[in-house]
């Protein structure tokens, strides 16, 4: 359930991206978001493995 929500935001600032014209997301918070949120995906969709 988490991780679709993490899925759906991203995919949201993704179509903002394809419009955008600066092209400057070091700068922009949508940017630093994108980052946060494929650390999150990455990070719920991994296998965890306990040895």
């Amino acid at each position: 359930m988490e991780l679709e929500n993490y899925q759906k935001e991203l995919n949201k600032i993704l179509k903002g991206c394809d419009i955008c014209k600066a092209k400057m997301c070091n700068f922009c918070p949508n940017g630093k978001r994108k980052k946060f949120l494929k650390e999150k995906i990455k990070k719920l969709s991994s296998p965890k493995k306990f040895f």
